[in-house]
């Protein structure tokens, strides 16, 4: 649980190194090269949708269920509420809301 919080607040305020290793292991991740452990998915996933490019933004909305992003669009929209409108608006938006609610 601690790690989890650590882990979440390095990476979405942006520290370099946490940067770094959460998309790394986003990319492992999503390639199918390393399963990345529950614990690690909402730090993981909100640094890759904070700092990452629009390509990882899509690849959130692809391997996430929609409770997934709803938890990293909210967690997000309280920390950074200029950063996540466009995350907010896709995601209200996805059919993934739909399909999986």
């Amino acid at each position: 649980m601690l790690r989890t919080l650590v882990l979440g607040k390095l990476g979405v305020s942006g520290h370099e190194i946490t940067v770094k290793e959460a998309l790394s292991r986003f990319d492992k991740h999503v390639s199918g090269e390393t399963a990345l452990d529950a614990d690690l998915r909402s730090p993981v996933y909100s640094t890759a949708v904070k700092h990452g490019s629009q390509q990882y933004f899509d690849k959130v909305m692809k391997v996430c269920t929609s409770y997934q992003l709803l938890l990293v669009t909210c967690e997000l929209d309280y920390m950074y509420p200029a950063v996540s409108h466009r995350q907010c608006d896709n995601f209200l938006l996805s059919p993934v809301l739909f399909i999986k609610a």
